[in-house]
């Protein structure tokens, strides 16, 4: 009985007014939150740093993230080795999120990649981008785990924008996401492909290589058999071939050398020669090439038939360094034969300057 007197002797009106005072309370704190999160803005503002000027805050941004740096190839920072810039306080955020390059450059490797790439090419505005993407990555034991190709989809769809774009290829893609590569790419000045068996780019390539708006492809690095019959890039400055599992034609490759009279630097690495033991078939020594823009050839792991061909195919006033280095293979005159263009390429250095 005294248990049902309680009951009935407790006031509901400050029942009812109990949420009021805690959405007040509430209120007041949030309050406090404010007037402390503004105190510590101006204390920030005292700080030296606070004194620097956006532009220049944003340019400290960009090296630490790596984005000034001038070779695709060299390690960048890891996401959350520079993201936290944009953690440190509203200004810094504000002054990254107000930065669209700091947001350009873009390594898509592994699945964790989809919690960041579309809102990474947000943030980038309508920048011009630098793009590295691995088809697969490799754990320490060796396993593969394939990119999504959702997250190929996103990251080629964006190739009007690209002005680098380096991709480490892998078998299992659908054609409908190798498609995507065919272009156009009208801003793109840097193209590093490899692959080390079939993997399906290799006809979206060779339409991205013969579309129009390539020409502004300046270096050009391959680590794939592409097929140069018709390709003509008159923009090229440094141009990079080899094969792993399957040669280039020397012939189409020569003709298409002489479509490039901008080239300054020559890599071959092993592109041309055949896989079975024994001499390669030479094609017949076109009108060589004038180039006179190149100063560094480079001809590696070539036979020396295909050595002494390609050397007896340019004409290439200004070359300054040359490194040959041919494998073991073929007769003793095809290795006569590279000694002689050897020496008649060192007679001509001088003859012009660059």
């Amino acid at each position: 009985m005294a248990a049902s007197n309680i009951g009935h002797n407790v006031d509901v009106s400050s029942l009812e007014s109990q949420p009021r005072t805690h959405e007040t309370i509430a209120d007041k704190i949030a309050h406090h939150y404010r007037c402390i999160y503004d105190l510590r803005t101006q204390w920030n503002d005292l700080s030296p740093i606070s004194a620097l000027p956006p532009e220049v805050l944003a340019e400290i941004f960009l090296h630490v993230a790596g984005i000034r740096a001038s070779n695709i190839h060299s390690r960048l920072p890891y996401i959350d080795e520079w993201i936290y810039v944009s953690h440190v306080c509203r200004r810094w955020r504000f002054v990254a999120l107000g930065c669209p390059a700091l947001w350009s450059r873009l390594t898509v490797k592994g699945p964790a990649s989809c919690q960041w790439l579309p809102e990474f090419l947000a943030r980038s505005n309508q920048v011009s981008l630098s793009m590295a993407i691995s088809f697969e990555t490799h754990s320490s034991f060796g396993f593969g785990t394939p990119l999504p190709e959702e997250l190929i989809s996103i990251a080629l769809s964006s190739l009007r924008r690209m002005r680098t774009l380096k991709i480490d290829a892998a078998p299992g893609y659908s054609p409908e996401i190798m498609k995507l590569l065919e272009g156009p790419a009208p801003l793109l000045e840097d193209l590093y492909i490899s692959e080390t068996k079939p993997s399906g780019i290799l006809d979206p390539l060779n339409q991205l290589l013969r579309c129009p708006e390539t020409c502004r492809l300046r270096r050009l690095d391959l680590k794939c058999p592409v097929d140069w019959a018709g390709i003509s890039l008159s923009g090229l400055t440094r141009l990079s071939v080899g094969s792993s599992y399957r040669v280039m034609k020397l012939d189409a490759f020569l003709a298409a050398l002489a479509q490039m009279p901008r080239l300054e630097e020559l890599a071959t690495d092993g592109a041309f020669i055949p896989n079975y033991y024994g001499e390669a078939h030479t094609p017949s020594l076109p009108t060589p090439a004038h180039l006179p823009r190149i100063r560094t050839l480079r001809i590696w792991r070539e036979t020396a038939a295909q050595c002494a061909c390609i050397l007896r195919s340019m004409e290439t006033p200004a070359l300054a360094q040359l490194s040959v280095n041919a494998i073991p293979r073929g007769s003793v005159a095809s290795q006569i034969e590279l000694f002689a263009a050897s020496a008649a390429k060192r007679k001509s250095w001088g003859d012009s300057s660059p």
